[in-house]
C-alpha cells in the first residue's frame, strides 16, 4: 500500500522529485510519484487506471500547488460563476457550452496560432537586422511570448473592469 501520493503538474516535475527525495530523507518509504521509474506508472500501463488505483490505496496526498498550477486556470471558475449569474437556471447548460466554446476557440485555437505567426514575423525582422538564424529564431519566439503575456495582462485588466460593472449591475438589479 502506498502511504503518500505526490500530486503535481508535469511542469513541476523537478519540484515533485525534490519533494520525494525530501520525504525519503525524513524516513518515508512508501511514496508514489507518477514518473518515478521504480514506483511510478510503468510503460504500457493504463496511466488513468494506475493513478486512480494508487489514489484509492494511499493514506495521504501531497498536492504541489505552484504558481503555474494556481494561475493556469484561475479565470475559469469566476467566468463560469458569472455566466451562471447572468442566465436563468434553464439556460445554464447552453451558456456554459457557449462560454467554453469561445474560451477554447480563442485561447486554445487562436492563441498558439497567433503566437506562431508573430514568432515567424519577428524572426524574419531579426534576420533582416543581421542576426543569425538561431539568434533570430530565439529572439522572435521570446518577443512573441512577451506579446502574448501582454495580451493576457490586458485581458486580466478587463476581467477586473467587468467584475466591478457586474457587481454594480447585481446591486442595482
Amino acid at each position: 500500500m502506498t502511504a503518500i501520493f505526490i500530486s503535481h503538474s508535469s511542469a513541476d516535475n523537478d519540484a515533485a522529485a525534490r519533494m520525494k527525495s525530501w520525504l525519503e530523507a525524513q524516513g518515508h518509504t512508501s511514496l508514489f510519484l507518477d514518473f518515478d521509474p521504480g514506483v511510478g506508472i510503468q510503460a504500457g500501463a493504463s496511466w488513468e487506471e494506475t493513478l486512480y488505483r494508487k489514489l484509492r490505496q494511499c493514506q495521504a496526498v501531497i498536492a504541489l500547488l505552484s504558481p503555474v498550477v494556481m494561475c493556469s486556470a484561475a479565470y475559469l471558475a469566476p467566468s463560469i460563476t458569472a455566466t451562471y449569474g447572468l442566465v436563468g437556471i434553464r439556460e445554464r447548460a447552453l451558456a456554459s457550452a457557449v462560454l467554453l466554446f469561445i474560451i477554447n476557440l480563442i485561447g486554445l485555437g487562436l492563441g498558439p496560432l497567433l503566437a506562431g505567426i508573430a514568432s515567424d514575423q519577428l524572426r524574419q525582422m531579426f534576420l533582416e537586422r543581421g542576426l543569425t538564424e538561431a539568434q533570430a529564431l530565439g529572439a522572435g519566439l521570446r518577443w512573441s511570448l512577451r506579446i502574448i503575456v501582454g495580451i493576457n495582462l490586458w485581458s486580466a485588466a478587463h476581467y477586473f473592469i467587468a467584475a466591478r460593472t457586474l457587481r454594480a449591475e447585481e446591486v442595482n438589479g
